[in-house]
């Protein structure tokens, strides 16, 4: 249980490099499993809308959480495989409803969501009425070409996917992360979507759903064959799915900032502070929120415990390792050197990293 404790020590918004794993993983597993994943989607028509470079980019991302967040089973190459392809298409979809939320309905995203649907109930039509001849192309952005090779890649790599874990199919972790990945793709924005959120415990659940932990969890449990998980783990694992999306939240401010999406640094927010120190109470409030959750691992089991950790780790290495999170970490940097000109001109100037759809 210390070695736990001291684990835990290791985690808060910082800047620093790694914790608790002293190696990452290595370029050449991350290219050899990446390109998997792009040989998947290369010959899918949905290249010819996002680019290969595009979708190379979210199979190496998607790969690189992958091993970071599973780390210690990374010699379980099917495990790894499988995972990415799920977090590749997760985040495809994840790219496109951001990008062109104004464009899209909610009509074609209650398809999206149907494809997957009747793929874990291919027999039951209660469960979804998704119909491919009656896709509604009426608000489509750029043509309608985009959605309909959307959904047809979605329908692609997830029934690859689903097919690939069959083996788990009656277990309770792959039954959770059906649900947590419905959850999730419930709160994909659309035109007719309006997220207003002012409430702090509004936006915890609205950010437990939207983060996709869970499934990032329950993909964890299912990969090592955990067999009994109780509704006090479960507990447990949904304030460390939370406390996970509110780092990212911080890391993410000044994209979300420019896209005006719902984040931590603004729920929290009242109007006698400045923006400067709106990233400070936010970066107090998550390290605090580390240090309750460490306060209650006495309760767990060394396997819950590990499964916990290994997650949250991952998750704080892989962000302050991707090129996607450099100007978050350096708000960080620069809030904890007290440099608020720097800091301003940071958040005026734009952010985009090469290839990133997503």
């Amino acid at each position: 249980m210390e070695l736990f404790e001291r684990r835990f020590l290791d985690l808060s918004v910082s800047d620093k490099d790694l914790v608790y794993q002293s190696v990452g993983p290595s370029n050449k597993l991350i290219k050899k499993i990446g390109n998997y994943i792009f040989n998947i989607y290369s010959s899918l028509p949905i290249c010819k809308i996002f680019g290969k470079d595009s979708i190379k980019y979210v199979a190496d991302l998607s790969t690189r959480y992958a091993l970071w967040t599973l780390l210690e089973m990374k010699t379980n190459k099917r495990a790894i495989k499988n995972f990415s392809l799920w977090l590749s298409i997760i985040w495809l979809i994840d790219g496109v409803f951001d990008k062109y939320q104004k464009k899209i309905s909610s009509e074609y995203k209650r398809q999206v969501v149907s494809i997957i649907s009747n793929l874990y109930y291919p027999n039951d039509k209660s469960k979804s009425n998704y119909n491919k001849d009656e896709l509604d192309k009426d608000d489509s952005p750029k043509s309608s070409e985009l959605l309909t090779y959307l959904s047809d890649t979605v329908e692609i790599v997830y029934s690859k996917y689903m097919e690939k874990i069959s083996k788990y199919r009656n277990t309770a972790a792959y039954s959770q992360i059906e649900v947590w990945t419905g959850v999730y793709l419930d709160t994909l924005p659309t035109s007719d979507t309006i997220t207003k959120i002012d409430k702090l415990d509004e936006y915890e659940k609205w950010r437990l759903n939207s983060g996709a932990i869970m499934c990032v969890i329950w993909h964890y449990i299912m990969f090592k064959n955990v067999e009994h998980v109780s509704i006090q783990d479960i507990k447990l694992f949904e304030k460390a799915s939370i406390v996970i999306s509110y780092h990212n939240d911080i890391l993410s401010y000044n994209r979300d900032k420019k896209d005006g999406t719902p984040n931590l640094v603004n729920i929290l927010g009242n109007g006698m502070m400045n923006e400067f120190e709106l990233f400070g109470n936010a970066i107090d409030y998550v390290n605090d929120y580390y240090k309750k959750l460490r306060k209650s691992i006495d309760q767990h089991n060394e396997q819950i415990l590990n499964i916990l950790l290994s997650v949250l780790e991952g998750s704080y290495n892989w962000t302050n390792n991707e090129a996607r999170y450099k100007v978050g970490l350096r708000l960080v940097q620069l809030f904890k050197d007290g440099k608020i000109n720097e800091f301003d001109i940071i958040l005026k100037g734009e952010d985009h990293t090469p290839g990133d759809p997503i």
